[in-house]
């Protein structure tokens, strides 16, 4: 997918992204905080620590979905503006930024902190270590972990490919016109 993904027009990455990634990162996040509620509810006299993953993971949808609406508000119009400018297929994009590595930098930034949450998430659990544990806690656990890969999959692709993309057209762009 990786190789797929590096050939895609960045017009293209970005609907990609958004249809794909953000649409399950969102739909991810309001599932898992259900099933940490409930089982914070049933089991967190016997497993206190729950309480704090709770708390870690709502901090972290709250955060990710106010940075997945900047991204489709303000980012990735803009990426995919610049990217049909540049194939001659749009007007000069507006942009309400100095550079693209402005916002670019915030982003990142954001997915330094939604990582470092999601590292705090397996510190307090232990490396989600299962021993003892109920069999909803396991449960919760695996959804935790693939979660947590999936996130560090997205952020790559984002700051790696995307990102990095989109400075580069927008540095060759204006260095031309």
């Amino acid at each position: 997918m990786e190789h797929e993904l590096d050939n895609m027009p960045l017009h293209e990455l970005c609907d990609y992204i958004e249809s794909n990634h953000h649409a399950y990162i969102h739909k991810t996040l309001r599932s898992i905080e259900p099933l940490l509620v409930n089982l914070v509810k049933d089991e967190g006299d016997k497993f206190p620590f729950l309480v704090q993953v709770l708390k870690k993971f709502t901090a972290l949808a709250d955060e990710m979905s106010i940075h997945i609406q900047k991204e489709g508000n303000v980012l990735f119009p803009y990426i995919k503006k610049l990217a049909l400018y540049s194939l001659k297929k749009g007007t000069k994009p507006e942009a309400h930024f100095s550079s693209l590595s402005v916002p670019v930098q915030r982003m990142e930034d954001d997915h330094g902190e939604a990582i470092g949450t999601l590292k705090l998430i397996r510190s307090i659990t232990n490396d989600f270590a299962e021993d003892g544990m109920s069999l909803g806690v396991k449960e919760m656990y695996q959804c935790l972990k693939e979660f947590e890969v999936y996130i560090q999959e997205h952020i790559e692709i984002e700051n790696k490919l995307l990102f990095r993309k989109a400075i580069n057209l927008e540095a060759e762009m204006y260095d031309n016109h």
